[in-house]
């Protein structure tokens, strides 16, 4: 018996429980501990003063409490849906299922050596929340469905956003402008990216035209919010989709184009007088803050380089997830730049600096199958 997504069109509640609920509790785990006015307020240029180690001791608060509640019941509905849509007791579970069940006991044994017990683990069962929300809505939805949501989620983001920066007269003002919204410019940047990529799929789809534009507004949000490395992701991204897009007779043809376009422009700026400081200008993305200098990854190379010596401490099996960041280290650490950070601004040196070599290989390993796989349905 092979699995299929739940129908959601032959009845209204059946509808709601397995669309409009998810993707409610979705936005809820968002926005409860996300969306914030400071965002917003210093979107022109003028970063709002917080104390991240006076924010980190107010985990129990309110707001905290909000989001775990809100990934609690992500997670009973998930699990919910994955018993709704039924399993298939005939074929045995894939490679990727035992290998992200893998990484998710290891981040949980990594509870054993933690520096911060108590962090790692309130840290892992929030993984392991979200992990059986996402598996049920996974099991559950279609396809499309995602991409409604993405549309859905992102549009609403990107709104509030415009709203609260003509709100506070933030919203294009001052030299070092990046458009945030109620969100931290990199984390609007992963939103706007998500809309493009949701737009373009509605327009392969469906051939509407309308999509493109939808595509070209949430790629020109992106571009203002500064992130360089949003709008690389982003671009790539819709390249390898177009390129799967394309028969296969023709992809070596647009490939080879591609290459050409490539390699023209920086045949250019090799020639053109100007051309070094017109590219470190393009990398600047128009920000004009010390951070924003290209020549130091916009300032992560310092940062780095105290994370490998942080890694090089506990390389086998790390300090433990999520635990590095204790406050001891986040005041030694706040020299760098003059400001409070708690994470390495590198997803994969934050995963060797909480479970080390082994569970980085298994998570990663557990990534790459999820993108096999993927590319097989």
């Amino acid at each position: 018996m092979q699995q299929k997504p739940l129908p959601t069109s032959e009845n209204a509640l059946l509808n709601w429980c397995v669309f409009w609920l998810p993707t409610l509790l979705i936005l809820l785990a968002i926005v409860v501990p996300d969306f914030e006015s400071r965002h917003a307020q210093s979107a022109a240029g003028f970063e709002v003063e917080t104390d991240l180690i006076a924010l980190m001791a107010t985990e129990n608060s309110v707001r905290q409490v909000g989001f775990q509640i809100s990934l609690l019941a992500l997670a009973v509905v998930g699990g919910g849906l994955f018993l709704m849509a039924g399993r298939d007791g005939h074929k045995p579970a894939s490679f990727h299922v035992w290998i992200i069940a893998a990484s998710l006991v290891f981040v949980v044994a990594s509870t054993l050596w933690s520096d911060e017990r108590a962090l790692t683990f309130r840290r892992a069962a929030i993984t392991g929340l979200f992990l059986v929300g996402a598996w049920g809505v996974g099991r559950a939805w279609r396809p499309m469905q995602l991409v409604h949501m993405v549309l859905l989620l992102s549009t609403l983001f990107a709104i509030s956003g415009l709203v609260a920066e003509a709100y506070y007269g933030t919203l294009l003002a001052g030299d070092g402008y990046r458009f945030s919204g109620l969100l931290h410019p990199n984390r609007q940047a992963l939103s706007c990216g998500l809309f493009v990529l949701a737009a373009m799929t509605k327009q392969a789809q469906t051939g509407n035209r309308l999509y493109w534009l939808l595509a070209l507004a949430g790629f020109g949000l992106l571009v203002l919010t500064g992130s360089r490395g949003g709008a690389l992701a982003c671009g790539m991204a819709v390249a390898f989709q177009i390129f799967l897009a394309t028969p296969a007779s023709q992809r070596i043809a647009w490939a080879m184009f591609a290459g050409f376009l490539l390699g023209a422009g920086l045949l250019f700026l090799a020639l053109e007088p100007s051309g070094g400081s017109r590219l470190e200008e393009l990398a600047k993305m128009g920000r004009s803050d010390a951070m924003a200098d290209p020549k130091s990854l916009t300032g992560r190379i310092p940062i780095w380089a105290e994370m490998i010596e942080g890694i090089q401490e506990k390389p086998a099996i790390g300090h433990g997830f999520s635990a590095y960041w204790t406050t001891d280290r986040i005041r030694r650490l706040s020299y760098i730049h003059d400001w409070d950070f708690n994470n390495a601004h590198s997803s994969y040196l934050e995963l060797l600096l909480g479970v080390g070599i082994v569970g980085f290989a298994l998570v990663l390993t557990g990534v790459v199958s999820v993108f096999v796989r993927g590319l097989q349905i």
